[in-house]
């Protein structure tokens, strides 16, 4: 049994990792036989796929946005552990697509200073694609945004995002398996107040940022 006491760091990324449910579609996988049937017929392979849909993530989130989330701290001259409360908002997103998405007509694009910078509607026809010279191909720029809200004047995250996605459906709609890898958000996380009252501790009220990729890395495909 490994006996190694977690660091308050470790503690706080379990705390603060959303469990979000997933959903699994089918895709036909077609391939050419060599059996002998009738000419040009395809055999067909169902692949059972996994992704998670935004708007899960956003919901999964929601308790901590009301209440904010509980970590337990393990602080010097404290026999027990602190309870300390922090409230997750939204720092910073950038959504790529891999294929040209568009809201309707009503929406516009978020620029990385927070201000509207035209239509979110990407054209295949009109060089939408994005590209980086040291990255490479990013994919399709959905959606950017960068709060410049205060920190206490913030909406928390899932309040956030329900509101943006009242003008960028695509926020609640789109799912991983839309997504290009290069997909991420930033959490500001603040903290609340702590259980018992904690005075003149050191890093007990540090606010800090988290990343987080949008598009998980599954481990594989179900055949059924």
């Amino acid at each position: 049994m490994n006996g190694r006491v977690r660091t308050n760091f470790e503690r706080f990324l379990e705390c603060s990792s959303p469990r979000v449910p997933i959903q699994f579609y089918t895709q036909a996988r077609g391939s050419s036989s060599s059996s002998p049937i009738a000419l040009g017929a395809i055999e067909e392979e169902e692949v059972r796929k996994p992704r998670i849909v935004l708007n899960d993530i956003w919901s999964a989130c929601k308790n901590w946005s009301t209440v904010g989330i509980e970590v337990p701290l393990s602080l010097e001259n404290f026999d027990s552990d602190v309870k300390q409360y922090y409230n997750p908002s939204l720092s910073a997103i950038q959504i790529f697509t891999i294929k040209p998405f568009s809201d309707d007509s009503r929406s516009s694009a978020i620029g990385i200073d927070g201000t509207e910078t035209g239509s979110a509607i990407t054209d295949s026809d009109s060089n939408g694609k994005l590209q980086c010279l040291d990255a490479g191909d990013l994919g399709y720029l959905y959606f950017q945004y960068n709060e410049v809200e205060r920190p206490f004047d913030r909406f928390p995250l899932t309040f956030k995002m329900a509101d943006l996605a009242e003008e960028h459906t695509g926020l609640s709609s789109l799912t991983s398996s839309d997504l290009s890898p290069n997909s991420w958000i930033s959490i500001a996380w603040y903290p609340i107040y702590p259980i018992p009252p904690v005075i003149g501790v050191d890093g007990i009220s540090a606010a800090f940022l988290t990343y987080h990729l949008l598009k998980p890395n599954f481990p594989g495909t179900l055949v059924i």
